[in-house]
């Protein structure tokens, strides 16, 4: 069984690091993005099982993570696409799970609310062999 991949999206370099560490230590090949290009760039390329995308993110042209959930299950449909979100704006809420999240993360998270958060939602949606 090959390592399961997580796509980590989120404009803030700190944040993107600290989450991708933690996934990196629990066995996740890991990628990041910091916007909605790079969001799409790497995931076509690195194919991942589950990303991870902030709702906010500053440096969008008016994309929000609902936008980058989209694109990306338009590219990947079986992607697990999970939503952070430290406001909780039912609007844009709403449109990131029409587009495809599964669930919605609240900030601020704890290590072991994350990590049992994309395992959880992983295990319950993954396909094929990758179960």
């Amino acid at each position: 069984m090959s390592a399961k991949k997580l796509l980590v999206v989120d404009d803030q370099p700190g944040v993107r690091f600290l989450i991708c560490e933690i996934f990196r230590e629990e066995g996740y090949s890991v990628a990041e993005a910091g916007n909605f290009e790079e969001a799409i760039e790497t995931a076509k390329k690195f194919m991942p099982d589950v990303a991870l995308v902030d709702m906010r993110l500053g440096n969008n042209k008016g994309y929000d993570g609902g936008d980058i959930i989209k694109e990306l299950k338009q590219c990947i449909p079986e992607l697990v696409s999970i939503i952070v979100t430290a406001n909780g704006e039912p609007d844009k809420l709403n449109k990131a799970m029409m587009n495809g999240a599964v669930y919605c993360l609240e900030k601020p998270f704890t290590v072991g609310e994350i990590v049992g958060v994309v395992n959880e939602q992983y295990e319950k949606y993954a396909w094929g062999e990758k179960k």
